[in-house]
């Protein structure tokens, strides 16, 4: 069960930027896919968001195939997708932000918010009326992962969630996001360059490198000097 991909190809033009991606996450854990700058990992989170103009091979979400799935259908099916860059809705407030989960997972856009989530962080329910462009920048990223949450997804995708946050937010996400994969039995796939963070919360993973998965091991194996000299450094 979870999330399951085979030889999963795609790009933009006529030549593929993922090439045969084959892998699998398990109910309830953390996986990392780690790598350069265009490595491929950002096209390879949005072949399997089905924002990809050419893509191929098979991703099977619990045993299901959601390969020629739209995207709000793979939504609907219990995958959440937090792109680079936040991707938050500026001129909306920070409920009509999170209330945008409701509305990915199919339910009402006025149904409760979950107080236990929302209450998490102490600036969100004193802020819920402000303009979400108004935040900060490590706020707007916590809304972004938040409202994603509140859609209550099988799996969860995070596009680079620590770019340009302080250590103390890092920290606050790493907390959020591990303690729900415990309680919720929710499974996670996190593309990041901060391989500090990624292994935080991952015990395994996977390294791409011009945009195939060149290597799959725990956090001890991909972090050995010889993977970081030939795949990581900069």
């Amino acid at each position: 069960m979870g999330l399951a991909v085979r030889e999963l190809s795609g790009g933009y033009g006529s030549v593929p930027v993922v090439r045969g991606a084959t892998f699998h996450v398990d109910d309830g854990e953390t996986v990392a896919v780690l790598g350069r700058n265009g490595s491929g990992k950002t096209t390879l989170l949005r072949g399997l968001m089905g924002l990809l103009p050419r893509c191929s091979g098979s991703v099977l979400l619990n045993d299901r195939p959601v390969d020629r799935a739209s995207t709000h259908e793979r939504a609907r099916a219990g995958i959440a997708y937090v792109p680079q860059g936040r991707d938050i809705f500026s001129e909306l407030t920070v409920e009509e932000n999170l209330r945008l989960g409701h509305v990915l997972a199919g339910r009402r856009m006025s149904a409760p918010l979950p107080a236990e989530l929302i209450g998490r962080f102490s600036w969100i329910p004193e802020r819920l009326a402000q303009a979400g462009g108004t935040l900060s920048g490590g706020q707007q990223q916590m809304l972004a992962v938040m409202r994603m949450l509140i859609a209550g997804p099988q799996v969860l995708l995070l596009d680079e969630p620590t770019e340009g946050l302080a250590p103390a937010i890092i920290d606050e996400l790493a907390d959020l996001l591990a303690d729900i994969v415990a309680s919720e039995q929710m499974s996670i796939l996190v593309v990041e360059q901060n391989v500090a963070f990624a292994l935080r919360l991952a015990r395994r993973g996977y390294i791409m490198d011009h945009g195939e998965i060149v290597a799959a091991g725990t956090a001890t194996e991909l972090t050995s000097d010889e993977m970081v000299d030939q795949y990581l450094s900069v």
